[in-house]
């Protein structure tokens, strides 16, 4: 009789030990992927903000190895001093799709003609974006959701093997 619950308690633990990794991974991805992103969030707190107008807005679509890719495009001049800039970079993460219908709704937020907010690098005007992107405590608020969860694994995966012990 014991036999049976000595395997149960080893495919517990052994489930225990993937989760464990899985959430570790995803803990320290996230938090790497947060503090990237906190950096770029920083320079660009410095950043001037100029008013735009969008020049062209429209959706391209990229091949790749796992299909098509589609990103909106939209192109929005803004001048510093007596200087005219151009740009394309709506936000600092990559904007590409898997669908066309979502990259058209992102697209569609600045249509043609329309005033946008450019935020610019005075140091180098050329750099400029529209969009900050998501705050960058989202994702390391949750890979430490993640670390305490490989945390929480471990605690349970001790138990199992105290378990374990006892019955052998």
């Amino acid at each position: 009789m014991a036999e049976p619950r000595t395997a149960h308690l080893r495919r517990r633990v052994h489930t225990l030990n993937s989760l464990r990794v899985v959430f570790s991974v995803l803990a320290v991805g996230l938090i790497v992927f947060g503090l990237f992103k906190m950096r770029e969030a920083s320079r660009a707190r410095g950043w001037t903000i100029v008013s735009g107008t969008v020049v062209r807005s429209s959706v391209s679509e990229f091949a790749g190895k796992d299909g098509n890719t589609y990103r909106p495009m939209v192109v929005y001049s803004y001048s510093v001093g007596s200087i005219r800039f151009m740009s394309s970079r709506i936000a600092f993460h990559p904007l590409a799709r898997p669908s066309r219908e979502r990259a058209a709704e992102l697209a569609a937020k600045y249509p043609v003609g329309s005033i946008v907010r450019v935020l610019y690098d005075p140091a180098d005007p050329e750099q400029a974006v529209l969009e900050l992107g998501i705050s960058p405590w989202v994702p390391i608020l949750a890979g430490g959701a993640f670390s305490m969860l490989a945390v929480w694994t471990r605690m349970l995966r001790g138990r199992a093997d105290k378990q374990q012990a006892r019955d052998r």
